[in-house]
C-alpha cells in the first residue's frame, strides 16, 4: 500500500536539485519499503502531488547514541550529503531517517481529487495527510477488470 507524504517546498526544492536524500520524520513506519507520493505544502506552494520517490525501510536515530553503523548505513544508501550529515547531527530528539530512493517528479501535479479519481482511492484524499498517510485503493470486481480489458 503506498503512502502519501506532506512536504513543504523549502525541502522538496532540496530533494529536487539532490542537495536532501534523506526525509526527517518523527512518526514512520520502520519497515515500510515501497512508494512515496509527495504533497506539497507550506506558503508559496502548489499544495498538489508533485512527485514520488522509492523508499527501502528507515532508521531510528537517537541523539545519544551518535551516528550509529544502522544510521550511517542508512546514509551511505542514499549517497547522502553534507547537508544530510548536518541535519542528523543538528536533532536533538528521536527522528526516523527515511531514504529517498529514485525521486521523480510528477509528469502533471495533480490536485488531491484529481490524484484520488485517477488511483481510484477508497476513501477519496479530501486533505492533505499533517505528516504521511496510506493510500488505500479501492477493490476492484471480476467484473469490472473484465470490463477494462
Amino acid at each position: 500500500m503506498p503512502i502519501m507524504m506532506s512536504m513543504k517546498k523549502e525541502y522538496l526544492d532540496l530533494v529536487r536539485a539532490g542537495d536532501k536524500r534523506i526525509e526527517f520524520r518523527k512518526r514512520w513506519n520502520p519497515i515500510y519499503k515501497g512508494l512515496v507520493f509527495i504533497y506539497e505544502s507550506g506558503p508559496e506552494s502548489r499544495h498538489k502531488v508533485v512527485a514520488m520517490f522509492r523508499t527501502e525501510g528507515a532508521t531510528k536515530y537517537e541523539p545519544h547514541k551518535g551516528i550509529t553503523d544502522a544510521v550511517y548505513e542508512c546514509s551511505r544508501k542514499t549517497r547522502y550529503t553534507t547537508f544530510d550529515v548536518e541535519c542528523i547531527e543538528s536533532k536533538k530528539e528521536p527522528v526516523w531517517l527515511v531514504p529517498i530512493i529514485d525521486f521523480v517528479e510528477a509528469r502533471v501535479d495533480m490536485t488531491l481529487q484529481e490524484f484520488s479519481d485517477k488511483y481510484r482511492l477508497d476513501p477519496p484524499l479530501v486533505t492533505p495527510p499533517q505528516s504521511w498517510t496510506y493510500i488505500k485503493q479501492k477493490q476492484q470486481t471480476k467484473a469490472t477488470k473484465r470490463r477494462q480489458k
